[in-house]
């Protein structure tokens, strides 16, 4: 439930309403979806190609997105990790923060196991 309580603080929605679980799930995966297509959007412009070649080999050092960006990027990231079979080792300073919100995400999304590790 962390990682589901993070992802609703990473979307700015208001801290002190009380939600019927129902509401709250739903209210996640409307707001997930928003920044999933924003970051769709800007995909090109935040030029992830080349941040995902660098994480590839290493040289990743800063990464420069908006938390609700930088989980899209990290869900990503775990997703193709998944689909391709081949686990993935990330640095935990670029990503420590969404982490948690990323895996209770893929959770509800019914995506259990993604294989990728912070380091």
């Amino acid at each position: 439930m962390f990682g589901i309580s993070l992802s609703k603080q990473n979307r700015s929605k208001d801290r002190c309403r009380i939600y019927k679980p129902d509401d709250f799930i739903a209210e996640i995966r409307q707001k997930r979806l928003e920044f999933q297509q924003a970051y769709e959007e800007k995909r090109k412009a935040l030029d992830i190609e080349h941040k995902l070649k660098a994480l590839a080999s290493g040289k990743l050092r800063v990464l420069n997105l908006l938390p609700p960006l930088r989980l899209a990027f990290l869900m990503e990231i775990k997703a193709n990790a998944k689909q391709n079979g081949t686990p993935q080792r990330l640095p935990i300073r670029l990503f420590a923060a969404v982490d948690e919100a990323a895996n209770a995400l893929s959770k509800l999304n019914g995506a259990e196991g993604l294989d990728c590790d912070l380091n």
